[in-house]
C-alpha cells in the first residue's frame, strides 16, 4: 500500500513540471541580474521565471542602475544630469567629475540654477557657487565714496556691492563738483562711459581708459603718481608706467636731460 501512495506522489510531481514547464528551487542561484523585456530587473533568472517571465536577456547597465535609488548627479565635464552615480559611471565618468544635483550656482544673468549643468545648458556661465547674489570681490583700496544715503564706502566697488548710489567722491557730507561741459569721454573702471574725468572724479570712479567704453583688453592703466622719469625720447614722463605705456625705455628717474656722472 505504501509503495502504491509514493508512486502516486511521484506521478503528481512529474505532471506539475510538465505543467508548468519549470520547476525552481526554494532558493534561486545568484547566478547574475537578468532583464525582461521592458527592463525590468530580476536579480537571476530563476526568480524572473517564477514571475512568470517567459524571455529574460541580459540587461543594459542604464537598466542596472535605473533600479537602484534616484540620486541624481550632475556632471560639468559634458554638462549633463544623470539618475545617479551609477549611471555616469556607465558613461565613462568617475565620481570625481560629478557632484549631487543640489549644488546651487549664481549666473551670470543674476539667476539660481539647481546646478552647474543646468546653467551649461541654458547658456549661461556660472558667475559663483551657492545662491545669487554673489559674494563681492571687491579691492582693498581706500578711494572713499558717499553714497545717496549719507553712507561713506572705502571704494566706489563696495557701494555698489551694498546696492547703493554714489553721490561723490571722498567722504560725506558731498561738497558741490564743479566740471566743464566738455565732451571729452572716459571709461570708469566698472564700465560706465561718463562725459569727461572730472564728472568720474566727482563720483570717485577711477578711470580705465580716455574714450567711450569699453575699453581696450590691452588698455594700459597707470596711477596718477607722480614720480618723473625721463624717456629715451627725451620727453620727461609722470612715472615709468606712462613711459612703458608708449613703449619708451626709461633712461633715468628724474626729470630731462639725464645727469651724466
Amino acid at each position: 500500500m505504501k509503495r502504491i501512495i509514493s508512486m502516486l506522489i511521484m506521478q503528481s510531481v512529474f505532471v506539475n513540471i510538465l505543467h508548468f514547464g519549470v520547476a525552481c528551487k526554494p532558493t534561486c542561484s545568484k547566478n547574475g541580474k537578468v532583464c525582461d523585456a521592458n527592463g525590468k530587473v530580476y536579480s537571476n533568472e530563476c526568480k524572473a521565471l517564477r514571475k512568470g517571465v517567459t524571455e529574460v536577456r541580459e540587461c543594459t547597465c542604464e537598466e542596472i542602475c535605473h533600479s537602484k535609488p534616484r540620486m541624481p548627479v550632475c556632471c560639468p565635464k559634458v554638462s549633463e544630469t544623470y539618475f545617479n552615480q551609477c549611471e555616469a559611471k556607465c558613461n565613462g565618468l568617475k565620481k570625481k567629475h560629478c557632484h549631487h544635483f543640489q549644488s546651487p550656482v549664481c549666473g551670470v544673468d543674476d539667476r539660481d540654477y539647481e546646478n552647474i549643468c543646468l546653467a551649461q545648458k541654458a547658456g549661461v556661465e556660472v558667475a559663483c557657487e551657492g545662491i545669487c547674489p554673489c559674494p563681492c570681490d571687491c579691492p582693498e583700496d581706500r578711494v572713499p565714496v558717499c553714497t545717496a544715503l549719507n553712507k561713506v564706502y572705502d571704494n566706489y566697488c563696495l557701494a555698489q556691492c551694498a546696492g547703493e548710489e554714489v553721490v561723490c567722491g571722498g567722504t560725506c557730507p558731498c561738497e558741490s563738483c564743479i566740471c566743464i561741459t566738455l565732451f571729452d569721454p572716459v571709461c570708469d573702471v566698472t564700465g560706465n562711459t561718463h562725459s569727461n574725468a572730472c564728472n568720474a572724479a566727482c563720483l570717485g570712479i577711477p578711470v580705465a581708459c580716455n574714450k567711450a567704453c569699453p575699453c581696450d583688453d590691452d588698455v594700459c592703466i597707470c596711477t596718477e603718481e607722480y614720480a618723473p622719469v625721463c624717456g629715451s625720447d627725451g620727453v620727461t614722463y609722470g612715472n615709468a608706467c606712462e613711459a612703458e605705456c608708449e613703449g619708451i625705455t626709461v633712461n633715468c628717474p628724474g626729470p630731462c636731460p639725464c645727469l651724466l656722472l
